[in-house]
């Protein structure tokens, strides 16, 4: 049997962000596992795509990130996409965290970068995180 979890970023506080439906994988000692695949509907206010390639996504049990691994297909956009986030909070098939802006990002030749360190700059006065 195949279980659906509804995934949900908010921006701080609560303001929604990107959210989209995945099977869950399992839970080991990393976290919990949800697996996204090709084509997947990813959305947020005002904007939303088809995922490019199948993805695996690791909420861990109780760290401030979350990761998505890209599979090995030409189309994906990175690698690996670290969300630095609130530790996942779950409500039965419903997961949901706030995106803290700052992101860590290795792309597909292998180059790792920190991305949004403006954003978060801006939004650690704005809004005092």
């Amino acid at each position: 049997m195949i279980r659906t979890v509804h995934f949900q970023s908010l921006k701080w506080p609560d303001r929604p962000h990107w959210e989209y439906d995945a099977r869950w994988l399992g839970a080991d000692a990393h976290g919990q596992w949800l697996g996204l695949d090709t084509g997947t509907w990813l959305a947020r206010p005002g904007a939303g795509f088809h995922a490019h390639c199948e993805q695996v996504v690791l909420m861990p049990h109780d760290a401030w990130w979350c990761a998505t691994f890209y599979g090995p297909d030409e189309r994906r956009p990175v690698d690996i996409y670290v969300d630095i986030a609130s530790p996942a909070e779950w409500d039965g098939d419903e997961v949901r965290c706030i995106d803290l802006d700052l992101d860590i990002i290795q792309g597909v030749t292998g180059r790792v970068w920190v991305d949004d360190e403006d954003e978060f700059a801006l939004h650690r006065v704005e809004y005092g995180y």
